[in-house]
């Protein structure tokens, strides 16, 4: 109906996965520059129709005195077209960040907490 929402979630790694899995066990999936993958990914999940992307990622952020810090900030900075990044915290403490207009968001470390995302979309 008109009310319906299509959501796309993107699921992003760092290059090094490669080493952090047991060779062999990757079977066909290639590993390729996350950003420029992330954001021709997101391009084209909008072209089928998606209204909102969401990355989930093993990346990881934090704040620090100078600011946001880490690969999924870094990463932030530079995509094009996902609304909302769901990383991991590297310290005990949770995020809630607006990012280069990427709402970015990671839980306590180890998995302590949870987060709830609610978007409200306008001009449809």
């Amino acid at each position: 109906g008109p009310d319906k929402v299509k959501v796309a979630f993107l699921g992003i790694h760092n290059q090094d996965l490669v080493q952090s899995i047991f060779p062999g066990k990757m079977g066909s999936v290639t590993i390729r520059e996350p950003v420029s993958a992330a954001t021709t990914a997101a391009r084209e999940a909008r072209a089928a129709g998606a209204s909102v992307v969401v990355g989930l990622t093993t990346m990881d952020a934090n704040r620090e005195t100078a600011g946001v810090v880490g690969q999924l900030a870094d990463f932030a900075r530079q995509v094009e077209g996902i609304d909302v990044l769901v990383g991991r915290a590297y310290r005990a403490t949770e995020l809630a960040e607006t990012i280069h207009g990427t709402f970015v968001v990671t839980p306590l470390q180890y998995g302590r907490s949870y987060g709830k995302v609610q978007l409200t979309l306008t001009g449809r």
